[in-house]
């Protein structure tokens, strides 16, 4: 099921880079990246697991200053830590297929905002999760296969159909429990955090 929508997302988002070569509002492009991130609940603090972010777009301006992005990417996501006298103490790796739906307003001819939803799905098996004596094998909860995010950052232009984009992600729903099963008010379980640095190139 995973395979089908990942390829009917591709062939939206490749077919909208052939549109943009009909018409003047529609745009397309690739991007490719560094994701840096964190996972809540781990006793761990600071965006210290480094991943791929890579992906396509296309978008269609609403007006001269704004526009609406739709991307496909593959993101990895997760929590890592090293100790400086053992070596790896932590490390959890997930690898997600995303679709982030993005308003970006730009408010001066190098600078735009951009904030939206995103749609992430776990790929199948790749929730690792192991730290210095190896993988976990005692029973701890499942990652979510289904995540809802939330991003927002900053788009520069640096010239013509080159730009570099600065964002923040968190997930908005859990991407699994505690490990005790605990839920206190808003925090009902462990969460993403994403700071990202990409290179997007507009045809």
């Amino acid at each position: 099921m995973m395979k089908k929508i990942s390829c009917i997302l591709l062939f939206l988002i490749f077919g909208g880079l052939l549109q943009a070569q009909e018409t003047a509002l529609f745009h397309g492009g690739a991007y490719g990246g560094i994701a840096t991130s964190q996972l809540s609940g781990d006793q761990l603090s600071g965006f210290k697991k480094a991943g791929i972010y890579a992906g396509a777009f296309v978008n269609v301006h609403l007006s001269p200053k704004s526009l609406l992005q739709l991307e496909l990417s593959f993101i990895q996501k997760g929590s890592r830590a090293v100790s400086k006298f053992s070596g790896l103490i932590y490390h959890v790796n997930l690898q997600y297929i995303e679709m982030p739906l993005f308003y970006q307003w730009r408010f001066s001819k190098r600078f735009a905002l951009n904030a939206g939803p995103a749609a992430g799905f776990l790929l199948k098996n790749e929730g690792i999760e192991r730290d210095a004596y190896g993988t976990f094998t005692d029973e701890r909860p499942p990652f979510n296969r289904f995540e809802l995010s939330v991003t927002g950052g900053l788009t520069i232009k640096i010239i013509e159909h080159f730009k570099v984009d600065i964002r923040y992600s968190q997930s908005v729903l859990p991407v699994r429990k505690h490990a005790s099963g605990a839920v206190y008010r808003l925090n009902r379980g462990q969460y993403n955090s994403v700071l990202s640095l990409i290179f997007m190139l507009e045809y």
